[in-house]
């Protein structure tokens, strides 16, 4: 039996006011165990697929742990970090996949202007772009401290978080 891994990954580079790269970061993500499900039931169960994908921010404030068990329905270790332009979570604009892996192209990151000055835990994909909504599926969540940089972000009012996301297959 051929056994595959998914891989996912986050690249994240955090600009200043004036668009300069100030900090950047590849942080690995854990893959939850109902983004496992889906993907299982879209490939081998009819589930419809889910058609668009958005990004999120996990706030520190109150932070205690991630889970594989965590669900947009129930993740009592952490909160969604809201206050943030655009209005909702932002899309993840996936390029098709090649190689056995698929990412957003620096063309179309994700792209946040920071309102306040939070200190940002990590990140999460989800089914739904309501921005604290519960509804949806989970795909992934990743932490600021799993990544080359390790430790949580502290932003300042007005500066910008661009994020790719890829992930993949192994063996």
């Amino acid at each position: 039996m051929n056994i595959i891994k998914l891989k996912g990954r986050y690249i994240v580079k955090l600009l200043d006011r004036n668009h300069k790269v100030i900090r950047e970061a590849i942080i690995p993500n854990g893959i939850t165990d109902i983004g496992k499900d889906t993907l299982l039931d879209i490939m081998f169960h009819a589930v419809s697929q889910v058609p668009t994908w958005y990004i999120g921010l996990i706030d520190s404030s109150g932070f205690s742990a991630l889970s594989d068990n965590d669900t947009m329905a129930s993740h009592s270790g952490w909160t969604e970090y809201q206050n943030y332009a655009p209005a909702n979570r932002v899309e993840w604009q996936e390029d098709s996949a090649s190689d056995q892996s698929i990412i957003n192209p620096t063309t179309a990151y994700a792209e946040f202007t920071i309102v306040g000055n939070p200190t940002l835990k990590g990140l999460f994909l989800a089914s739904d772009n309501i921005k604290g909504g519960v509804a949806g599926v989970l795909w992934s969540t990743a932490l600021f401290q799993n990544s080359n940089v390790g430790g949580d972000w502290s932003v300042s009012d007005g500066q910008t978080i661009l994020i790719q996301y890829g992930v993949g297959v192994e063996g």
